[in-house]
């Protein structure tokens, strides 16, 4: 993984921290507004799944539904922004 993509991935991790409460780093992102929705499209399902996991468990419907819903969105975003989702490698 190239340097740019590492530090890509921080930043998506310290936004999903943030997401949780868990960061107040202040964040900007920049982009094209296909590029800014597809992201955002992305970290939503990103925190969709992991609270529907801690409700609801690993094997459960939704769970499972919700994770193909991410699968989609990452390959969305990789298409448009031309890199691999960072968190799911």
């Amino acid at each position: 993984m190239s340097k740019e993509v590492l530090q890509f991935s921080e930043k998506v991790k310290d936004i999903l921290k943030g997401l949780f409460g868990y960061s107040d780093k202040p964040v900007s992102i920049k982009g094209e507004p296909n590029q800014i929705r597809v992201f955002i499209e992305v970290l939503a399902m990103e925190k969709k799944l992991f609270e529907t996991y801690k409700e609801r468990g690993l094997d459960h419907p939704e769970t499972m539904r919700i994770e193909k819903l991410l699968k989609i969105a990452m390959g969305k975003f990789e298409r448009i922004m031309g890199i691999e989702w960072p968190l799911q490698k």
